[in-house]
């Protein structure tokens, strides 16, 4: 019997290879791989550089909440949509809260073709909606 210093870390290899068993255990995890690189990409920038974003907001979004393309609330409401992008993302990555992340991931992206209307940007949005409902729908039976 080994003293406790020199412990072979068993338990954390044995968790760390279930864990990795579950997240390779079915395809899907390409499909959260590449939702979560897309909203990580987006959230960081929303996050770090809010001001290139202004020109992609909506007009009727400005018009509904009254603010100027140059108001401080603009930005701040950049930087939080950018968070709630990087915690779908961060769902999706780590597989415990999926179907939430995924959900939030649809909410978004279809208040973004609704709002901004048809166009070659919406077209992507709209294949990045159908993976993330199809996450949602595969993972909507799970309790968590």
């Amino acid at each position: 019997m080994r003293p406790p210093e020199y412990s072979d870390h068993s338990d954390v290899i044995r968790i760390l290879g279930s864990l990795m068993k579950d997240f390779f255990r079915s395809p899907l995890w390409v499909l959260r791989i590449g939702l979560f690189a897309v909203f990580f990409w987006f959230g960081s920038n929303e996050v770090f550089y809010p001001s290139l974003w202004v020109g992609w907001i909506p007009k009727i979004f400005l018009d509904i909440f009254s603010l100027e393309y140059t108001s401080s609330a603009l930005i701040y409401s950049i930087q939080v949509h950018g968070l709630v992008e990087l915690l779908a993302a961060f769902l999706l990555l780590f597989g415990k809260y999926v179907k939430f992340g995924a959900i939030i991931m649809v909410g978004i992206l279809s208040s973004i073709i609704v709002f901004s209307g048809i166009n070659e940007i919406t077209v992507r949005d709209f294949g990045l909606f159908t993976a993330a409902l199809t996450l949602f729908l595969v993972y909507r039976k799970k309790i968590i």
